[in-house]
């Protein structure tokens, strides 16, 4: 019986993600048009990969706007240095990346409207001829990039980058229980539509902006699409291990109070059968929640055969982030990111 119990934990990520979408090739030669719009607070570090990726795009025609939200380092210089259009977020009482957001799009020149995290990059010179051959001419199409990793410890992010995806509920067998969120790093849209809803105005007091535009776009009757991003659209999140914490204690506890009760049941099922795995000291559990854990990450982020072993860690730190991100949401009602102060 507790085989069969274990066999069913280790499934539910399977059941959860059985049917994921990703980005298509797309054998179109018509050339598109699309304005990519970059929210940055002080991103001098990142955005030269992701301009340098859109540089290298070929059959499509981009106009890249860099919304600069008082950066403090060079950013500014990086994005005139890259030919980018900038425009200064200046201080207003509603703030943050949606601001950033909202404000370069009332630049935008063409009928598609590409927002893009400053982390985010393309992987190959036909990625976004592909991306945007993938979206719909009406409608949201969302993303979630690809996570690439620099190093063991950025691996920890494992169980982060399932989580966002799994708890989503768009690419499993039970998604007649899907959430409200589309997916925060990358977002394809018509102008028509994005005015429509009233652009990010609609998240100018969410945590979560994915989610409140998600509602929005809803609510109007626009089309929804969801897909991962692996093999065209890529980011590296974070470079160090302090940074990685404080960026996924901004939203993780948020996010996972959106997620479908059952959903996010099934998900704590399989994270605590993978402790209890541990504890049982039985090499056939560990290697079943080993592997299940192995394969589920590959499809979401860049890891290791090690990680058959090491899975415990991984759950280990995401439980610990979670506890601090609880804390900070839920009796403290604030969380910090890029030093702002963001109340709850």
């Amino acid at each position: 019986m507790k085989r069969v119990l274990f066999l069913i934990f280790c499934s539910l990520p399977l059941i959860l993600l059985g049917r994921a979408r990703y980005i298509q090739s797309t054998h179109s030669g018509v050339r598109r048009q699309v304005s990519i719009i970059i929210p940055a607070r002080n991103e001098a570090h990142r955005l030269p990969r992701l301009l340098k990726s859109i540089r290298r795009q070929q059959q499509v025609e981009v106009e890249v706007i860099v919304a600069d939200d008082q950066s403090t380092d060079n950013t500014r210089a990086i994005a005139q240095e890259y030919g980018t259009d900038v425009v200064d977020v200046e201080p207003h009482t509603w703030s943050g990346k949606s601001y950033a957001c909202y404000v370069g799009a009332q630049i935008a020149h063409h009928e598609r409207l590409l927002f893009m995290d400053a982390d985010t990059f393309f992987t190959h010179p036909y990625a976004l001829k592909d991306f945007l051959g993938n979206g719909q001419s009406q409608g949201v199409l969302s993303v979630q990039p690809y996570h690439e990793t620099g190093g063991a410890l950025e691996r920890l992010a494992s169980v982060f980058n399932i989580v966002t995806v799994v708890g989503m509920n768009i690419f499993s067998l039970l998604s007649h229980m899907q959430t409200s969120c589309l997916f925060g790093p990358v977002m394809l849209t018509h102008r028509e539509d994005y005015w429509r809803i009233g652009g990010h105005r609609v998240a100018k007091d969410a945590v979560m902006e994915g989610e409140a535009l998600y509602r929005a776009y809803a609510r109007a009757g626009i089309p929804i699409d969801l897909r991962l991003g692996k093999g065209y659209v890529h980011f590296r999140m974070y470079h160090s291990l302090s940074e990685m914490v404080r960026g996924f204690r901004k939203h993780i506890a948020v996010g996972s109070s959106q997620t479908h009760p059952w959903v996010m049941t099934l998900v704590m099922l399989w994270l605590s059968g993978s402790m209890i795995a541990v504890a049982s000291r039985r090499l056939s559990a560990l290697l079943c929640y080993g592997l299940s854990f192995f394969v589920l990450s590959r499809r979401v982020i860049s890891t290791r055969l090690s990680s058959i072993v090491t899975f415990p860690l991984h759950v280990l730190f995401f439980f610990y982030v979670y506890g601090l991100s609880w804390y900070s949401t839920k009796l403290r009602k604030q969380v910090e990111w890029k030093g702002r102060h963001i109340e709850l």
